[in-house]
């Protein structure tokens, strides 16, 4: 089936429908015959498999996730607000902030989601390379910058003088020491880790493992893990 931007917005409201996929208040959450009965219920309506609905929802949420990551990294780096151009960033973000109440829906305070700058993200649709448009509350709209996500954070000459003009001396983000700690470090090297077990694996078994992976994710972006602790003996 080919995606089209309408088909897959349609497809995102289709899952909110089914709140027992994502709900982990439903009573019925926990319960895999009535997932897979909701799964079965969007794919019915595209005249599709459930394997290629569960696919292509999981990337749309990979996807949303890590750009998540890069707007906000670009916005702490050039101390200007960035705005995602993706197609389904907005449509996501409305239902990211519906599962979580307590979020705000403003895009800027909405900055400091749960995701960090060193998340894995598994890039499912090759198609789906958004844009970035730089902003800043108080500059007219014809002096924002695109920026591509998968380019390198530009040097702050190539943004207009009058966003980042500040008294005293200007820094170049080059000249940005990054913050290093011992939990980013450990969410590297555990990241590598993942990386070369998945490279391990074949083709179907590597897909099963990338479900998982966007699903505990994802569970753990709705706040699923945060009232569960571990008790060590």
């Amino acid at each position: 089936m080919e995606w089209m931007n309408d088909t897959c917005l349609q497809l995102i409201d289709e899952y909110e429908k089914q709140s027992v996929l994502w709900n982990s208040l439903h009573p019925q959450y926990y319960n895999r015959t009535e997932k897979l009965a909701a799964w079965n219920a969007i794919a019915e309506n595209f005249g599709i498999s459930t394997d290629e609905v569960r696919r292509k929802m999981d990337s749309l949420l990979g996807s949303y996730r890590g750009i998540k990551s890069r707007v906000r990294k670009r916005t702490e780096a050039l101390g200007v607000f960035c705005e995602s151009k993706w197609f389904a960033f907005n449509r996501l973000d409305q239902f990211m902030a519906k599962m979580k109440p307590d979020t705000t829906t403003s895009f800027e305070e909405s900055l400091c989601y749960k995701y960090t700058t060193d998340e894995i993200v598994v890039k499912l649709e090759p198609e789906e390379d958004p844009l970035v448009s730089i902003s800043s509350e108080n500059t007219p709209i014809e002096s924002n910058v695109i920026i591509d996500v998968n380019d390198s954070l530009p040097e702050t000459s190539e943004v207009p003088t009058k966003k980042i003009k500040k008294s005293g001396p200007v820094h170049t983000t080059n000249q940005i020491e990054p913050k290093c700690d011992s939990a980013a470090n450990e969410c590297e090297l555990y990241g590598r880790y993942v990386a070369i077990k998945l490279q391990s694996y074949n083709k179907r078994v590597r897909s099963i493992v990338q479900h998982h992976i966007n699903k505990a994710l994802f569970q753990a972006d709705m706040g699923t893990y945060d009232s569960q602790y571990v008790v060590e003996t």
